[in-house]
């Protein structure tokens, strides 16, 4: 038997005088496998299996697996895997292995600029306003690699290495002089230190009859007193004694009325009904000194007493009226009045995510809303408001 053109899908045959068993031998199809991102790309016969493994690449970390065509067998859960595993189609393939730089976390003490950075990011660090008394002195990095670009400024920023940093804004103390005239107790002293005063009873044939202090803004609760004490202030201090008539001290707090009073002597203090934060005041207290409560309104904004014989300390006091939104996974956090309207939106989706809901908890059950900008009213409580995101298919 002569076969021509045994190749083909269709061929001649010389057939002598005898039977003849002529059989097509078929082999598997072969189809090309583009691999991006890894190892692998090549020819495959339908039906292989084929294998593939992401590559490690530095400062990233594997994502997922993209495909160009469609791969029954592979899920979303499977494409996620650094290796995979999947049958030849009859058809060509393309995939690519995706990766994400790596990210770690920034923590700052005494200071702003935590969060998540990217390797290389650069990161901007500010310490805290330092407490009263207290000065910025430089950066501490307790953990990590970060080499801080300016250690000595209160604001300054480093490149986020391929590992965690942890930085610590650092503080010193200051001291501050205290100048007496007519009196002892002059000398250096650091913020909230007890400083004592001491004055002669009598000076040249008068009474003593008071402190005043002549550089500073400290008012003396028990200025009429020998020896008086107090904590020190962020500021440098010119205290004298003075030898008058005695007169007590009144000092208000978050109101009017400070001054000098003989005992007996009619004083009215003052209190805003709202303040400039929309409190509302609630009534007077006495934080030093004693008076007769009983024969007065605390409750009244603007309040007249006698003067006691003693120093006095009033401090008007307010109900706040506003309440905390919490805000997870997107922007609107913050303290607001009831009904006042706040816009949320969301924070980026992560990759292979994609936004799905909010979930409103208030002082009742949750509520769902899929609007993805949501404006929200608030109600007479405290709220916390969560974004919900779900994988993308």
């Amino acid at each position: 038997v002569q076969i021509q053109n045994a190749d083909a899908a269709q061929a001649f045959v010389t057939v002598r005088d005898e039977d003849v068993v002529i059989a097509a031998q078929y082999e598997p199809a072969q189809f090309i496998l583009t691999v991006e991102g890894a190892d692998g790309s090549g020819s495959y016969s339908f039906g292989e299996t084929v294998k593939l493994k992401a590559d490690v690449v530095d400062q990233h970390t594997f994502s997922g697996w993209a495909i160009g065509s469609e791969l029954p067998e592979m899920d979303a859960e499977a494409l996620l895997q650094s290796e995979i595993s999947f049958t030849m189609p009859a058809g060509n393939v393309e995939i690519e292995a995706l990766y994400t730089i790596n990210t770690h976390m920034v923590k700052v003490n005494d200071g702003s600029g935590s969060g998540t950075y990217a390797v290389g990011d650069k990161v901007t660090i500010m310490a805290n306003e330092p407490e009263t008394g207290i000065r910025f002195t430089s950066w501490k990095v307790n953990d990590g690699s970060a080499t801080v670009k300016d250690a000595a400024s209160m604001k300054t920023t480093f490149t986020m290495p391929d590992e965690d940093v942890e930085i610590t804004a650092q503080f010193e103390k200051v001291s501050y002089k205290v100048t007496v005239n007519n009196g002892n107790g002059a000398g250096d002293y650091q913020y909230k230190d007890m400083v004592n005063l001491s004055a002669t009873p009598q000076k040249d044939g008068m009474t003593f009859s008071g402190w005043t202090v002549d550089k500073g803004t400290l008012e003396l609760s028990d200025a009429s007193q020998l020896n008086i004490s107090f904590e020190m202030p962020a500021e440098e201090l010119t205290i004298t004694a003075h030898y008058v008539m005695t007169k007590y001290t009144v000092k208000v707090i978050d109101g009017t009325g400070n001054g000098k009073f003989t005992a007996g002597e009619d004083v009215t203090v003052t209190a805003e009904p709202t303040n400039a934060a929309g409190d509302k005041f609630q009534t007077w207290t006495v934080e030093a000194g004693e008076m007769n409560t009983k024969s007065v309104d605390m409750t009244e904004p603007s309040m007249t007493f006698s003067m006691p014989k003693n120093d006095l300390t009033l401090k008007a006091n307010y109900i706040s009226e506003r309440f905390e939104l919490t805000v997870n996974g997107g922007s609107g956090s913050g303290s607001y009045a009831p009904g006042e309207t706040i816009v949320l939106t969301p924070d980026q989706a992560q990759a292979g995510m994609q936004f799905s809901y909010w979930m409103v908890q208030a002082d009742a059950a949750p509520v769902f809303e899929t609007s993805e900008e949501l404006s929200y009213v608030m109600p007479e409580c405290d709220v916390i408001i969560t974004a919900v995101f779900e994988t993308k298919w």
